[in-house]
């Protein structure tokens, strides 16, 4: 207590001034703490809406390509169908067939017909049913149905639409009521053309809207949560959760499709439904490869009911530290009241402090400047493996490995006693193993001497677990390659270098024929280790100073330092072609693929990391287009891009 000034009022309470002190300190631990409330209120929905939007757009782009791939999947059918049906003898539908020859060669050729879209459904998980229809929309052939009943589908919108245009891409359409059982499918269609180019019938794929609203329902988690398939020119395809009258109506008025500028445009946004009027949040991506859209979505209303329960909890924490700081000044004052309990409490703090040093987590040192150690805790004599007797008395620099004796005792000597210092070292235990800490150094006086306090942490564990981290965060968790991250930092590292030294490297994109084959067969598991047999032969085609890394799927990238020219990657692309047509001993089988290579050269395909990627992904689907188990090399003469001569085994 500051002592009375002689002019002050005889009869003031001593107390007064520390009174008032106490009263503006308890108003503004009241400001603090109300403002340190709707801070948290705020940063609680911000986060939460941050890791809405995450959730929301990895969930969107995993059913995206998901979707993709089944379509691809079920256009393959299409196609594959449709070829083999080109190379059989044209099948009309007649009802009086002229002679009972004629009427036995047409029914094993319709039973044929049946067995090959049956074959390709089998191959097809994604495909209900496969059907074949004659220019004048008769059914001639169904893969549930066999003989197939008399079927005429010439009102329906994909086969006018088919019938009077010729499309490029599959033809997408809104959800319909199927003849033979009347339940809904999506219609998935392909032109036929007869030998001189006429329009010969349709061939379709039928999915069952069922099950694509089953496996929205599977993966859909969120309360609140709704995923809708959109076509391109904003009809509704498919939407979990239900909503039967909303299935092929078109809502251009919704602002997602007011904000894809085209295909693979995707967003994020909060809007108010047009089918049930509800505020949402929406992540939304359009494919690159088809005509089609997701959205996936939250109610706004579900997704801030933890939030308005956690801002009920954060208020009533804010009132309760209101109230414990309340009765913590009113303590403080009587103590102001109570010397000799203040004296008291104190030297039980001191115990309590002690205690606490005790069973601190860290290490603690207590030392002079020149690194005499004066006293320890329990948690320093564990982690050396030494008493605390022989450890009072000895020097800091007899277990610190980390740091030069010279370097720490200077350390020591200029340490600001108003700014301790971190600082990582190395300490030794007493058998001889060491170990990193993390030390946070501070000086103080204490009864006129200047003392240094040491905290030492075993960081160990949590070295070991940032190292996981990060190669969990770089390399690929299935082959150990290196992933699209830390692909895409070594190719912009090597660029810079090549650049400055004035050197040629190349770019090799590697695809896996066939690999889908595999998977289909012989199953997921031994695709897996294929993939990593895969990798471990990329490996052995290349030098010490290459890198390999896979970008996903069965796609890999190869990258060449310091070639002489376009021979050296070729000659690399013909081994990585050789060991790839070398069969796979799996589990269940062999497994057979072949590789598609796309080479591109720095610099002659390109001085940057996107024209280099983009021009060996071309050169790559150049190899396939090409007839796949083999490599192209992009090259670019002024006025014309051309491929360089590649390898087809």
């Amino acid at each position: 207590m500051a002592p009375e000034n002689s002019t002050a009022p005889p009869n003031r309470p001593p107390l007064v001034r520390p009174g008032r002190s106490l009263l503006v300190g308890w108003l503004l631990l009241v400001a603090i703490i109300i403002g340190l409330v709707f801070r948290e209120i705020g940063e609680t929905r911000e986060r939460l809406y941050n890791a809405a939007w995450d959730n929301l757009s990895t969930l969107n782009l995993a059913l995206l390509e998901q979707m993709e791939r089944a379509i691809t999947a079920t256009d393959q059918a299409l196609l594959n169908a449709r070829q083999e049906v080109a190379a059989m003898p044209p099948l009309v539908a007649e009802k009086n067939p002229a002679r009972r020859e004629e009427q036995a060669r047409r029914e094993e050729q319709a039973r044929r017909l049946h067995q090959l879209l049956r074959s390709q459904v089998t191959a097809t998980p994604f495909v209900t049913n496969l059907v074949l229809v004659d220019a004048q929309g008769n059914v001639l052939a169904h893969s549930a149905r066999h003989p197939v009943p008399a079927m005429n589908v010439r009102e329906r919108e994909y086969f006018r639409r088919l019938r009077d245009t010729a499309e490029a891409e599959p033809l997408i359409s809104p959800p319909t009521r199927t003849l033979l059982d009347g339940s809904q499918r999506l219609i998935f269609s392909r032109r036929l053309v007869g030998p001189r180019g006429h329009f010969a019938g349709v061939i379709l794929a039928s999915v069952s809207l069922a099950d694509v609203v089953s496996f929205y329902r599977s993966v859909l988690h969120l309360p609140g949560g709704a995923v809708a398939l959109y076509h391109s020119n904003t009809t509704l395809l498919a939407r979990y959760p239900e909503m039967p009258d909303s299935l092929g109506h078109a809502y251009p008025e919704q602002d997602l499709f007011l904000r894809t500028p085209g295909r693979g445009a995707s967003g994020t946004l909060l809007e108010t439904s047009s089918m049930d009027g509800r505020q949402r949040l929406k992540s939304f991506r359009e494919a690159k490869r088809y005509p089609i859209l997701v959205s996936v979505s939250q109610e706004e209303s579900e997704l801030l009911r933890p939030w308005r329960a956690t801002t009920l909890h954060i208020i009533l924490m804010g009132l309760g530290s209101i109230v414990l700081c309340s009765l913590f000044i009113g303590l403080i004052w009587r103590q102001l009241q109570r010397l000799e309990e203040q004296a008291r409490a104190l030297r039980e703090s001191e115990g309590r402090f002690r205690n606490l040093v005790e069973r601190a987590g860290d290490a603690l040192f207590l030392h002079d400047p020149g690194g005499r150690i004066e006293d320890v805790n329990q948690q320093a004599c564990d982690s050396l493996g030494l008493p605390r007797e022989e450890l009072i008395g000895s020097n800091m620099d007899a277990f610190e490995v980390g740091i030069p004796a010279a370097e720490l005792h200077q350390l020591w000597h200029n340490l600001d006693t108003n700014a301790p210092v971190t600082q990582e070292g190395r300490h030794r235990h007493r058998l001889g193993h060491e170990f990193p800490v993390e030390m946070r150094i501070g000086a103080f006086a204490s009864g006129g001497r200047r003392l240094i306090l040491t905290l030492a942490r075993d960081v160990t564990e949590r070295q070991a677990y940032q190292e996981k981290l990060r190669q969990q965060a770089l390399h690929d968790g299935l082959t150990g390659l290196p992933n699209r991250v830390l692909f895409n930092d070594l190719l912009g590292q090597l660029l810079a270098q090549s650049e400055r030294q004035e050197r040629a490297f190349a770019l090799l994109f590697v695809d896996l024929d066939h690999f889908k084959e595999v998977n289909d067969t012989l199953g997921h598991a031994a695709g897996d280790r294929l993939l990593q047999e895969a990798a471990a032969r990329l490996r052995g085609c290349l030098r010490k100073a290459d890198t390999v890394a896979r970008l996903g799927g069965d796609e890999f990238a190869v990258l060449l330092a310091e070639v002489a020219g376009a021979e050296d990657a070729e000659q690399v692309a013909e081994k990585i072609v050789a060991a790839m047509n070398r069969p796979f001993p799996l589990p269940n089988g062999e497994g057979h693929v072949s590789a598609s290579i796309g080479i591109a050269l720095y610099p002659e395909a390109g001085k940057d990391a996107e024209t280099l990627l983009r021009h060996a992904d071309w050169a790559m689907y150049q190899a396939k287009s090409g007839g796949r188990n083999g490599y192209r090399r992009y090259r670019h003469v002024v006025g014309e891009t051309t491929l360089g001569q590649g390898l087809g085994l």
